[in-house]
């Protein structure tokens, strides 16, 4: 019987780890509302135009370094989704020259029905 249950538990911690990195991931996806901007790739060139977020968005996708950088881990007891690039505590949190935009938290909330929902079967 403990083990019936241990492994029901693991599969409800795996379920819930994945619905939120897929949560996440899909939040970094779409248009966003902020200033446009001109990307210079070489000197000289016309360079292509970028829309970021605006304060309170999900960060918008320049180079899709942020989004490559997230992982999921799956231990025993729990799941962990997170990243070690350090501008991602930056848009969390914000600076003194950009407010914070939606990430980890935002996405928390938003998942926390389904979340639960996951944990309680």
């Amino acid at each position: 019987m403990r083990t019936e249950i241990e492994k029901k538990n693991s599969q409800n911690i795996r379920d819930a780890t994945i619905t939120f990195y897929r949560a996440l991931m899909k939040n970094l996806t779409g248009k966003r509302s902020g200033e446009m901007y001109r990307i210079y790739k070489q000197k000289g060139s016309k360079g292509r135009m970028y829309q970021a977020s605006k304060a309170g968005e999900y960060p918008a996708k320049r180079t899709g370094d942020l989004a490559r950088s997230f992982r999921y881990v799956i231990e025993k007891e729990r799941g962990r989704v997170g990243t070690d690039n350090e501008y991602a505590v930056q848009l969390e949190y914000g600076t003194k020259r950009m407010a914070p935009r939606k990430l980890f938290r935002a996405c928390t909330r938003e998942t926390e029905k389904e979340i639960q929902r996951i944990m309680e079967r």
